[in-house]
């Protein structure tokens, strides 16, 4: 699931149950308890059954981090420059909440404070409350660009997929397709380095191929003019002689 789809799912969410007052896994279970909205919202755009806190507490989702939530999402500590994103999950300390802390799905927000949508806290009805990060522990982040896929759905886009996954038929696909992509990019630098290496390669057997060729080519002019300056020396000894005898018999 991208990030945009996930942003989509999140307003469509907001829009549905705005103004309800919603229970998990039904009204009459947990009716307007903050961690009745958000289990709500891990089934129905996740596709999974939330799990129980395991602390009958909003606050269990942080501290037993209960499965299968792990495989949808990863736990971000709050920092002072840490930012979530729509679509991650808020968790409040014990501090708030009578001791069970509290639990919302981020809208939108920056640093200092954020927009969520909330039940049990400033009304029991799902809607949009403002906070800041007082006892905000931290959030579980949704998983929007990892995905584990069964090998042959990787190399086989067309292999029948699940129905019942819980990321859908489009989801799986666009990631494969990404998976794809992302190995013609690969294969492609791949190509290119080896390009580079054999021309790079291919320059430098040109470069001392024209140095050698030149060395022997200076190689040969040397020899030519040892060669000659051999025979000047010979002629010379040659005449001097021819003179001296001339001169004696002169």
């Amino acid at each position: 699931m991208t990030k945009e789809e996930l942003s989509k799912k999140v307003d469509d969410f907001v829009k549905k149950y705005a103004g309800q007052t919603k229970g998990y896994p039904n009204d009459s279970s947990y009716q307007g308890e903050c961690l009745s909205i958000v289990k709500l919202y891990i089934k129905e755009v996740f596709g999974i059954d939330a799990p129980p806190s395991g602390s009958n507490s909003a606050y269990g989702y942080w501290t037993n981090f209960p499965s299968p939530l792990p495989t949808i999402f990863d736990k971000v500590q709050n920092t002072l420059t840490n930012i979530p994103e729509k679509g991650d999950v808020p968790i409040w300390t014990t501090a708030v909440g009578g001791g069970f802390g509290h639990i919302a799905l981020f809208v939108s927000g920056d640093v200092n404070a954020f927009t969520s949508f909330d039940q049990n806290f400033g009304g029991r009805q799902a809607h949009l409350q403002s906070h800041d990060y007082t006892n905000v522990v931290g959030w579980l982040k949704a998983k929007t660009s990892s995905m584990v896929l069964a090998p042959d759905v990787i190399t086989n886009p067309q292999t029948k997929l699940d129905l019942g996954s819980p990321w859908g038929v489009k989801e799986l696909q666009a990631t494969v397709s990404t998976l794809n992509d992302q190995k013609k990019t690969i294969d492609s630098f791949n190509d290119r380095l080896k390009n580079a290496v054999d021309s790079a390669i291919s320059e430098k057997e040109v470069v001392w191929q024209t140095k050698l060729d030149t060395a022997n080519t200076e190689i040969e002019r040397l020899k030519t003019l040892v060669a000659e300056d051999m025979s000047y020396s010979d002629l010379f000894s040659i005449a001097f002689k021819k003179l001296w005898i001339f001169r004696k018999g002169k």
